[in-house]
């Protein structure tokens, strides 16, 4: 805190909308990455106020999360949106998708750049351009090989030729879909498991599919 105080620039302000079940896990992978850069970083735990969830403590969510009303009316450099074990569901069944709806809306004027990840992700390509998910015929379910379609891409620069990614799902987004959209360019794939990552091509919007973040017993 006493460095931090003597940086001559202000704290990135990051938002995490988390809305998987194992909260604490996620928050802590999260946290690790986002620790990784030299920059100071503010994070703001977000959960949804039309669900509460029932794998979480109360004690916990009411420490450490808080509710989009309460953050509404402020500015954040970055949103990440997790995933969630609901891919089963349509859309309209999801108990909080009208104030997930608001919450995409209201990052479009409140949030400089936005991460969506695996369930997260679909859920934002579904609200924005009408973007379906398709159900797999066997969960897709461990970790495989994926390559980059443009090595020119600054997000994806120095990746290597072949690289590992942790899959865990049971729903895809097809790259036909995205290949109509003009707008959205597919940055990293895999021949087995589909689409890893997406971005908006203004840059400040980015899907990921799989789970790069997990830690390396996540998957066990």
């Amino acid at each position: 805190e006493n460095i931090a105080r003597h940086q001559d620039i202000r704290p990135l302000k990051i938002v995490v909308l988390n809305l998987m079940p194992d909260k604490q896990g996620t928050e802590e992978q999260l946290a690790r990455l986002l620790g990784h850069t030299p920059l100071q970083v503010h994070l703001t735990l977000l959960r949804t106020g039309s669900y509460q969830s029932k794998h979480e403590s109360t004690e916990h969510l009411d420490a450490f999360y808080k509710t989009w009303d309460e953050i509404s009316d402020q500015q954040f450099d970055g949103l990440i949106v997790t995933g969630a074990p609901i891919e089963h569901l349509d859309w309209k069944d999801v108990q909080y998708w009208t104030e997930l709806k608001h919450i995409f809306e209201w990052s479009k004027q409140n949030v400089y750049a936005r991460l969506y990840i695996c369930w997260g992700a679909q859920a934002a390509l579904q609200h924005f351009f009408g973007v379906e998910k398709y159900a797999l015929q066997e969960k897709a379910f461990g970790i495989f090989p994926h390559t980059v379609r443009d090595w020119r891409h600054p997000l994806v620069e120095g990746y290597d030729d072949e690289f590992l990614i942790p899959v865990s799902r049971h729903t895809e987004i097809r790259a036909a879909d995205i290949e109509r959209l003009p707008e959205l360019q597919i940055l990293c794939e895999s021949k087995k498991t589909g689409i890893h990552l997406i971005q908006h091509r203004n840059q400040r919007d980015t899907f990921m599919f799989n789970h790069p973040e997990y830690t390396a017993n996540t998957l066990n």
